[in-house]
């Protein structure tokens, strides 16, 4: 099968999923979506309630990582927070669960968003920085990662790839949650 063939087989079971479906609580969840993307798109310094989550996640990925090098176990705390919200998007799909691929879609865009501000802060570490440890010398990872590999004059435009990845995997959400709601709206 071709790319447009595999398109057309997953879009003929997303509707078959789609089927009987209730919509309403999803379509709430959407509508948020919508009102995160707005948000960042108007201030990219939005949080919106993932930021959270995604915090705990990062975090967790330097904990995870604590024994290896130190370039490695500060870039961990990215790689956990991307992953997470892509390993959840593999289990919906094994579960055929398609709108909540979109979900885990949208949890990565605000993710994304979130990589991309504190990377855009590496020259000048103006975000107040978070350690589960404590202590004085937090590490910021992005001034860190980006000095260690003499790349850190490029932190706008590698912010502004990752901004642009995010905003995306948002629109992707959006578009492919939108459509399944409106197969689910009218199988009812």
């Amino acid at each position: 099968m071709d790319g447009k063939q595999i398109l057309i087989y997953f879009w003929e079971e997303c509707k078959n999923w789609s089927k009987g479906r209730v919509p309403y609580f999803r379509f709430v969840l959407w509508l948020y979506f919508v009102y995160v993307f707005v948000r960042h798109i108007v201030s990219p310094d939005y949080s919106s309630i993932f930021s959270g989550i995604n915090l705990g996640i990062h975090e967790l990925g330097h904990i995870v990582l604590i024994f290896m090098p130190t370039l490695i176990m500060v870039l961990g705390g990215t790689i956990f927070q991307i992953c997470a919200p892509i390993a959840s998007i593999f289990v919906f799909l094994k579960q055929r669960d398609y709108f909540a691929i979109t979900v885990s879609l949208g949890w990565l865009s605000t993710s994304l968003f979130d990589v991309a501000r504190y990377c855009k802060d590496a020259q000048t570490m103006s975000l107040p920085l978070v350690s589960p440890f404590g202590g004085e010398e937090i590490i910021h990872d992005w001034n860190y990662i980006l000095t260690k590999l003499h790349i850190l004059n490029f932190s706008p435009y590698l912010s502004a790839i990752i901004w642009l990845s995010g905003s995306l995997s948002m629109l992707v959400a959006l578009l492919f949650g939108g459509a399944i709601l409106l197969v689910m709206f009218q199988k009812r």
